[in-house]
């Protein structure tokens, strides 16, 4: 089930660890990827997956998207859920869900200042 949700976030995938700094290094989203090797477009990818949406007059439909899952997430309680699984599942189980629970606050915090601004 952490899968889909990572899926569903459009997420990296930790490695499957007991060691919370492997996983984090995985899901560091500044490390080099697969897709940005230099003969596949390596600075346009680099640069779309670092590099903030600039569009002042189009709104970024992916992230709308996005920030919609999150708020019906959060709003099905997903974070309780999330805490409960850290807190009674394994080490395997809790780091991947830790990762998740942090992506998932990061997004919530990250998406609903959007509607602040």
């Amino acid at each position: 089930m952490l899968e889909f949700f990572y899926t569903l976030l459009r997420l990296p995938l930790p490695e499957w660890t007991d060691e919370f700094t492997v996983a984090l290094l995985a899901t560091d989203p500044s490390r080099v990827q697969d897709a940005w090797k230099l003969q596949e477009g390596y600075v346009a990818l680099e640069g779309k997956c670092l590099l903030p949406h600039i569009s002042k007059f189009r709104p970024n439909l992916v992230l709308n998207h996005t920030a919609l899952l999150v708020y019906c997430l959060v709003e099905a309680r997903l974070v309780q859920t999330l805490v409960e699984v850290i807190v009674s599942s394994d080490t395997f189980i809790s780091v991947r869900a830790t990762i998740l629970l942090g992506n998932v606050t990061e997004c919530d915090y990250k998406y609903s200042t959007l509607s602040r601004i």
